[in-house]
């Protein structure tokens, strides 16, 4: 488990200062790579339909290396 978490941390160094884009970041595996790319300092652009959720989310990671930003998508026929 230690190699493991070495090994990521290795990779993830690369990606710090970086920006991505999580989609339904407002539960599930969205919200874990979300909060796990903005604590490896990942500029991360949280997109869900749930906004709030996002926001809950980026209350409950607190202080982290990388930032959160949330944003609405709509994708689909209006209804």
């Amino acid at each position: 488990m230690l190699l493991l978490q070495f090994i990521s941390r290795k990779v993830m160094n690369r990606w710090i200062g970086k920006v991505a884009l999580v989609t339904g970041a407002s539960a599930g595996i969205g919200a874990s790579v979300t909060e796990e790319l903005a604590k490896a300092g990942v500029k991360v652009f949280a997109a869900a339909r749930r906004v709030e959720k996002v926001e809950e989310l980026k209350k409950n990671v607190g202080k982290v290396n990388g930032e959160i930003k949330s944003g609405m998508q709509r994708i689909g026929k209006k209804k």
